[in-house]
């Protein structure tokens, strides 16, 4: 999955401009990038096009603790949205981030997250092509 086609998943999936969705992405990668540990951030960046593989390989070597609503906030801010939009942004990211780079590989990089995240990590948020409704 190149890029663009990354980036307009999201767009489709969160119900966001492609430039939102660009922000978005960008401020989810980031985030997660400093809650899992540099190792599992390099892996799944090795399989990723760039920019989106600079931006998962920003983070630490060792994973800060944040406390899931911190990280929504986070991303909220970093994005320009609120966190309801937020919370439905980053699990679009998500998403589309386990179709590029495959759910063991995604799964296998957050399980060092704690359970509270599995709202943002698990099922799928809407399907690319089909616009929904908020």
């Amino acid at each position: 999955m190149n890029y663009d086609e990354f980036v307009s998943n999201v767009s489709v999936r969160a119900d966001v401009s492609f430039e939102k969705a660009q922000a978005l992405t960008r401020a989810t990668l980031e985030s997660l990038a400093h809650r899992i540990s540099g190792g599992e951030a390099r892996q799944l960046a090795e399989l990723l096009p760039e920019p989106l593989n600079q931006w998962l390989s920003s983070g630490d070597e060792i994973a800060q603790r944040l406390p899931l609503h911190s990280f929504v906030v986070r991303v909220a801010e970093q994005a320009g949205l609120d966190e309801d939009d937020a919370e439905l942004g980053i699990r679009a990211v998500v998403t589309t981030l386990r179709e590029a780079v495959g759910d063991k590989e995604l799964r296998d990089a957050t399980a060092q997250l704690p359970k509270s995240y599995d709202v943002l990590l698990e099922g799928p948020v809407g399907r690319p092509g089909r616009r929904h409704s908020s």
